[in-house]
């Protein structure tokens, strides 16, 4: 036991010059005390009253550390989930609690949960190991774990894979359980498609087949639209261990939800075929614009902006030269000139009201046809200059990220001139010189009732775009950027402000969970309404309402029945709505390989200083941990007490006070 305060050792020092000089002045004339000794005896008492008064303003404390003797804890965890429901060994485990000596004992059972006991309930559709070493982290951080006994048979097909898991100190003995016997088996183990695609184009399907001791055998792929048969292939297997992704291009040819199953036919003797199918949801929509690009001189501006716009699945591009395009310009919602000198076209389109991103306005020939809105006269050559954004820039959002990118990328050039420029004009970025501030415009909006304009006045963007892989790995700051622009010009009256993020497919064993963005007039985030959502499901209607969070709304539906349910969103005061469906699956992904691994077993047994069991060998392994040195743990427990919170100490100050104050009357000096 020690005494401790957070102040340093000096000021114990002071208490006690404190206290003499207290003590020294109170007595030092003191005339009616003849007595010396008396006199100490007073002087001693006060002395130490105001010494340790004072000390206890410091928060002094008693630190004292108390040894605890505990047996070291051994965990059992037994595997719930449906793969080793045929092969529970939850009986043998129980037992275990009164043959391990000297330890304290904690079960387990583990799928995608854990619970803090052993069951019989083995329905669990998926295992997470890793799910299993976190609650043991968290549960049993103030533990001395001596060893786990891992009963599973080795089939991880959720979380992460925690073979090199650095946080686990403590020996793994798993018992394999589960049959390991190569039996007959072709499965589908992915299919990739993208969840959106417009009607009436074609869209690829990846599918991932997989056998198993198959090698001679056939097996047909085939996939159906509700009962018909849309495509088939037969799949020679020719290797025990065959694997083949199979690229398939769809038709989508109706509006809304569309279903899809995918099916690999039986083999000779294959006894599980529940992972022979798998079905796919996604949305096929209308609505898809169109983009021309025209461009009758090279520039990397070009595949700067149209690399971009690319990413965008919305967006389909064509790209040709003005004088070489024979198509309709109908058929296009936006058109992009890059230097084009057709001035005929450039004619056509505008008086079709199609709009349309002008870049190097500046230096364009069809520039004249806008005059009346953005007039420019040359001055002289070339001249570089960094951008700034308008301060009075409201037509969409500008990212803090792309503040920054244009801060620090190369400069942009164009030639040096004079702009006259219409009031409906909006200036987005403008020139900066040094320290001065051009009123010359980089890129400038302007918007009618029939029609929006985009006029980039500079040259350029393409190192922007190196310049935000080089500072981030990636372009996609940039990209953002000129998509935001493309939609700008895109959207006019039937501007889509209700966003609604969903997945097309969830499984029964799957939180449901819809995210709704809304957007005001001027397509800024807005979260500041009331979101309605109405979810039918046979024939029955349900009400909820979303949640906000942060710049965007959320629900989470919690695990629904299997079905199509269809779905209305609705902003509360206002004619703003959405609709949609999605479908709820039952899948048992623990069929999609049923035998067991126990080489992953025995891998982790390895890593983690164990041995791997089987469960006739379980009092083996009793015998084995029971030997192990590992016994008697001591835990250290550190404990502070204040000592103004110690009665008895309080009571020897008032007693010291209290003597003082009866020598001093008994000696007539009171």
């Amino acid at each position: 036991m020690s005494i401790a305060t957070d102040f340093p050792i000096i000021s114990i020092i002071i208490c006690l010059v404190i206290g003499f000089f207290y003590s020294f002045f109170l007595y030092k004339n003191e005339k009616y005390i003849r007595s010396k000794s008396l006199l100490s005896l007073l002087s001693s008492l006060r002395f130490i009253f105001i010494s340790f008064l004072f000390f206890l303003f410091f928060n002094p404390s008693f630190n004292s550390v108390q040894v605890k003797e505990e047996n070291p804890l051994v965990l059992i965890a037994h595997d719930a989930s449906k793969s080793v429901e045929n092969y529970s060994i939850t009986n043998e485990l129980s037992a275990l609690n009164e043959k391990l000596n000297d330890f304290d004992v904690k079960f387990l059972s583990f799928s995608n949960t854990v619970i803090d006991s052993l069951t019989n309930n083995f329905n669990n559709n998926k295992t997470d190991l890793s799910n299993l070493f976190k609650y043991i982290n968290e549960n049993f951080f103030d533990r001395k774990i001596s060893s786990l006994i891992l009963a599973s048979d080795g089939i991880i097909n959720s979380g992460m894979n925690p073979l090199y898991d650095k946080s686990i100190d403590y020996s793994i003995y798993p018992i394999a359980l589960g049959d390991t016997n190569f039996t007959k088996d072709v499965r589908i183990t992915n299919v990739k498609y993208n969840d959106i695609s417009f009607l009436h184009n074609t869209f690829p399907l990846e599918i991932s087949v997989k056998s198993d001791g198959c090698f001679g055998d056939q097996s047909e792929l085939s996939i159906w639209q509700k009962n018909k048969k849309i495509f088939s292939k037969i799949i020679l297997f020719d290797s025990n261990d065959f694997y083949i992704k199979e690229e398939v291009l769809i038709k989508s040819n109706k509006l809304g939800l569309n279903s899809y199953d995918v099916k690999l036919s039986k083999v000779k003797e294959e006894k599980n075929i529940s992972n022979n199918n798998s079905r796919i949801n996604f949305d096929v929509v209308e609505m898809s614009y169109k983009i021309l690009v025209l461009n009758d001189n090279s520039s990397p501006d070009i595949s700067a902006y149209t690399n971009s716009i690319k990413k965008n699945n919305y967006f389909s591009i064509d790209q040709s030269n003005s004088f070489d395009f024979k198509k309709k310009i109908s058929d296009y919602n936006l058109i992009v000139l890059f230097d084009v000198e057709n001035i005929d076209l450039v004619k056509k389109i505008k008086d079709k009201n199609i709009p349309m991103i002008i870049f190097n306005f500046y230096n364009n020939k069809v520039s004249s046809l806008f005059s009346n809105i953005l007039d420019f006269n040359k001055t002289s050559n070339y001249t570089y200059h960094n951008c700034l954004v308008s301060e009075n820039f409201n037509s969409f959002n500008i990212s803090d990220n792309f503040l920054t990118l244009i801060s620090s990328s190369p400069p942009l050039y164009s030639f040096s001139g004079n702009y006259t420029m219409n009031e409906s004009l909006q200036v987005l970025l403008k020139q900066k010189t040094l320290n001065s501030i051009q009123n010359k415009p980089v890129i400038v909006l302007n918007e009618t009732s029939d029609n929006r304009f985009v006029f980039i006045c500079s040259e350029g963007f393409w190192r922007w775009r190196m310049n935000d892989f080089k500072m981030n790995l990636s372009t996609d700051i940039f990209d953002n950027f000129f998509n935001k622009l493309t939609q700008y010009a895109l959207l006019q009256k039937d501007l889509d402000r209700l966003k609604v993020k969903y997945k097309k497919q969830f499984f029964t064993d799957e939180d449901v969970t819809l995210k709704v963005i809304l957007y005001d007039k001027v397509y800024q985030l807005d979260n500041s309404k009331k979101i309605k959502l109405n979810i039918t499901f046979n024939d029955e209607e349900f009400e909820y309402f979303f949640k906000k969070q942060d710049s965007s709304y959320i629900i989470n539906l919690g695990n629904l029945n299997k079905g199509i349910y269809t779905f209305n969103i609705e902003v509360v005061g206002q004619d703003i709505r959405k609709s949609g469906n999605f479908i709820i699956e039952s899948k048992n992904i623990e069929d999609l390989s049923s035998r067991a691994n126990h080489l992953f077993l025995k891998s982790l047994a390895n890593n983690f200083d164990g041995k791997l069991y089987y469960p006739n060998e379980i009092i083996n392994l009793v015998e084995y941990i029971n030997q192990s040195k590992q016994k008697s743990v001591y835990s250290y427990i550190e404990k502070q007490l204040g000592i103004i919170n110690i009665n008895w100490i309080l009571l020897i100050l008032l007693f010291v006070i209290f003597l003082e104050m009866f020598l001093r009357r008994f000696n007539g000096l009171l």
